[in-house]
């Protein structure tokens, strides 16, 4: 090779690497790389992504995908803990692995194929046990099918010192992901949807506030806020409304946020539009041990209100019992105490719903 050709190589070599450290040790990222994520996550939230360090616990099936979707995601830093080495059951679910890494440690078997994946992600591995100055030394932990017992503890580490906590737990086609984001967390948009906006009709006095008749379909939900335009400049209308009801499809009534605007008779509107609006919301999240005493239910089936209090009883009882397995592995009767175990939580479980979740976990067992 030539001596001029093989210097303009090794130039456009050192200043790939000068790139590639620049990147990794700034705030800085490619944006022709992430393009795709910036158009549907916005520049303020990829750059947060990319300022974080992630610490990921237990090297499982559900652990590999979401290291590697952060990890594409082009996340600042992640450390991937796990001192298991690798059996036949994880040749099913880890896609990275083969018979010659039966017995060799899960991680550190992946970890060349995770750090193909992204080169600007800082990607570390730890193979002992895990410790209180790795976990202070990261913004956000999670934690993959792990005791409640042990969880709880990491929980309140992180509450602590104001780290974000996420556990995950996978048993069959059961799956539960907690999250603790501390007091006082802001989120800026709670919905990722895009902001709706359309034409006002009419406005109409009502009890509650202001009725808007709406030409098509709002898509707006109760406790929404909007901003209604296109009155004259000074026109007491032009006001952001908060959405105190849903009537219809077409129908919502509102309050102005802050002043007080009512009408006494119907106005017909003409070049008026609305446009939603997101306020930053504070949330207060609950511990880990709070939330498996005193859970606070989300209902997805209002008919049938009963299976979520039963799979959170299933879900709590079965990982007592495999605490207790693991503790005394000679132990018999695994069925049985489930349902007994369950039955504990929730007196009101119904069995042929229990005899079915154990159907689903037992591979498990």
């Amino acid at each position: 090779m030539p001596l001029k050709k093989l210097n303009n190589k090794m130039c456009a070599n050192v200043n790939c690497q000068y790139l590639l450290q620049t990147l990794m040790t700034t705030n800085e990222f490619d944006e022709s790389l992430y393009s795709r994520q910036l158009y549907v996550i916005g520049e303020d939230a990829m750059k947060s992504f990319n300022t974080n360090n992630i610490l990921l616990v237990n090297f499982d099936a559900a652990c590999l995908e979401t290291a590697k979707n952060i990890i594409l995601g082009g996340i600042k830093s992640i450390t991937i803990v796990d001192t298991h080495n690798a059996t036949y059951d994880d040749l099913s679910t880890n896609y990275y692995l083969t018979e010659e890494h039966i017995g060799l440690n899960r991680i550190n078997s992946t970890i060349d194929k995770l750090r193909e994946l992204n080169p600007y992600v800082k990607i570390k591995t730890h193979t002992e046990q895990l410790t209180e100055e790795i976990i202070l030394s990261h913004s956000i932990f999670v934690l993959f099918n792990c005791s409640h017992t042990q969880a709880i503890k990491y929980n309140e580490l992180c509450r602590k010192h104001n780290i974000k906590f996420i556990m995950c737990d996978v048993h069959g086609l059961f799956g539960s992901v907690f999250c603790d984001f501390g007091d006082k967390f802001i989120v800026t948009d709670t919905d990722g949807e895009e902001i709706r906006s359309g034409a006002v009709g009419e406005l109409q006095p009502h009890k509650d506030g202001i009725k808007l008749m709406i030409p098509d379909k709002h898509m707006l939900e109760s406790g929404d806020s909007i901003k209604v335009s296109g009155f004259k400049e000074d026109c007491k209308f032009n006001d952001v409304y908060d959405i105190k009801k849903i009537i219809s499809p077409k129908e919502i009534i509102v309050k102005s946020k802050c002043n007080d605007v009512a009408i006494d008779s119907k106005i017909v509107c003409s070049g008026v539009n609305f446009e939603q609006v997101k306020f930053p919301k504070e949330l207060n999240f609950k511990s880990l041990q709070n939330s498996i005493d005193k859970p606070d239910y989300m209902y997805s089936d209002m008919f049938n209100t009963w299976r979520t209090t039963n799979l959170h009883a299933v879900n709590r009882a079965f990982n007592e019992l495999m605490e207790s397995y693991s503790n005394n592995s000679g132990e018999t009767n695994l069925e049985e105490n489930l349902i007994n175990l369950t039955k504990k939580y929730d007196d009101n479980i119904k069995d042929d719903y229990v005899d079915k979740a154990i159907r689903t976990i037992s591979g498990q067992f």
